[in-house]
């Protein structure tokens, strides 16, 4: 019996947006899509094997099977379970498939595999142990691919706003900021010289070195028909300040087109010198900066919690690279500064600004406490500040977002949504600007 004509209408919609995102999907991972079940199972199997034969015995593999796939902005996620519990997980590139696989790509996939090995090695944050890797397409699946272990446990967004179970909502919420703020703080002793990728000359380098860092335009967000583009290597960078004057440099490019663009690029420009290590925020004997490690995609899907809010693992360590120490492991997590995200809006779930707040000063305390009230806590107060501003100078999503929430804050009535086309056409006196300088350097002064 047919439905309504409603129903109709929606199953077709249905139908027709199915066909739209399986070919959006063959567009972005190409033949990875055909990597079949049983060449899965036949690499998960060949490792396993490699690790339990002897020169004397050959055990037995438990039977293997995949048990889900799913697809993440740039990678496929393949979990494989043996009869006897044991879990794998391999990821697979998007760009791993024809010509699109290029060797700055592997270049960058060994790297994030032996970075985690590192971080793995010498801390102890909960995150997936990489067990095998493979840059090339001379493998039994084809394609290149970083085997490691399964990690249990509940996404955060799952969490955040689950009233339900034992534990009430706010003892759940603490739970996963303190246990957070606990494997963060395992990061604080790895520390390097320059801003860049980590380099590994075998193996086994215990002492990484810190290079460049491919630079990729990849045209339009979310654009699958966008093509890649290799734009050269970038660094490594001996200050934040070199990388994000680095960064800033896109603004040339529109300076005579669109004077409000130009006038958040000049901005961001003075809100960089005002960021620690710059040169008009610290003294001339200050040690030189340092640069330190921080998940890089630190999302909410990326963190995993039991239920209770127990942190059980950190995920997607893709792009791992040192940053400042100002926006590095001390910061709040992206997910206790939704408030500073262009689209969030008061209403938009069950937490308001004044609730962001408040979790980012117990996130803050937490850490003072593990830190004995030193070293990087002195960033974790003002890290969505600094966050926000590195950020803004590589994203044009958010750069005049940011420059507008910080100018309401030093400027108060005083600003108005003219100022930054004013200041892009030039129309700004020497006084105006040393006032919003000394304000600007006020409020982000560690």
């Amino acid at each position: 019996m047919a439905g309504p004509a409603g129903d109709e209408f929606t199953v077709a919609k249905t139908v027709s947006e199915a066909s739209s995102y399986d070919s959006d999907l063959a567009k972005q991972f190409g033949s990875i899509l055909s990597i079949s079940d049983d060449a899965l199972t036949k690499l998960a199997s060949r490792f396993r094997q490699q690790q339990v034969t002897t020169e004397t015995s050959i055990p037995a593999i438990p039977a293997c099977v995949v048990v889900s796939r799913f697809e993440g902005a740039y990678n496929r996620v393949h979990v494989l379970r043996f009869e006897d519990g044991i879990k794998y997980v391999i990821r697979v590139p998007c760009f791993g498939w024809g010509n699109h696989w290029q060797r700055e790509d592997a270049t960058s996939l060994r790297s994030q595999a032996l970075t985690m090995q590192f971080i793995k090695r010498k801390t102890g944050i909960p995150m997936p142990e990489v067990y095998d890797y493979d840059t090339t397409f001379h493998n039994v699946i084809g394609a290149p691919y970083i085997l490691m272990s399964f990690v249990e446990g509940r996404q955060i967004n799952q969490v955040w706003e689950d009233d339900s179970g034992a534990t009430s909502r706010e003892d759940k919420l603490q739970r996963i900021m303190s246990t957070t703020a606990e494997a963060m703080c395992h990061l604080q002793n790895l520390h390097f010289d320059k801003l860049g990728t980590l380099y590994f000359e075998t193996e086994t380098t215990q002492n990484p070195q810190v290079g460049s860092m491919p630079a990729w335009d990849e045209g339009e967000l979310l654009d699958v028909n966008a093509e890649r583009r290799f734009m050269g290597m970038v660094g490594p960078f001996d200050t934040s300040q070199d990388f994000l004057k680095y960064q800033l440099r896109r603004f040339d490019k529109v300076k005579k087109l669109i004077p409000y663009q130009l006038g958040v690029g000049k901005l961001l420009s003075l809100l960089i010198d005002y960021l620690p290590f710059s040169s008009k925020s610290t003294a001339a004997t200050d040690p030189p900066e340092t640069f330190v490690l921080s998940p890089p995609d630190f999302n909410f899907r990326n963190v995993l919690v039991d239920e209770s809010g127990k942190l059980t693992g950190i995920l997607d360590w893709d792009n791992v690279r040192t940053v400042p120490r100002y926006a590095g492991w001390a910061s709040y997590p992206p997910w206790l500064m939704m408030d500073w995200q262009p689209f969030w809006g008061e209403g938009d779930g069950k937490d308001s600004a004044a609730d962001y707040e408040r979790h980012r000063r117990f996130y803050a305390e937490k850490i003072g406490q593990l830190l004995h009230g030193s070293g990087d806590y002195k960033y974790t107060l003002k890290s969505h500040l600094f966050n926000s501003i590195v950020s803004a100078c590589g994203d044009s999503m958010s750069d005049s977002f940011v420059v507008q929430r910080i100018l309401k804050i030093v400027l108060g009535d005083e600003y108005d949504y003219d100022y930054e086309e004013r200041i892009g056409k030039g129309n700004w006196d020497s006084e105006k600007e040393a006032m919003l300088r000394e304000k600007v350097r006020e409020l982000l002064a560690v």
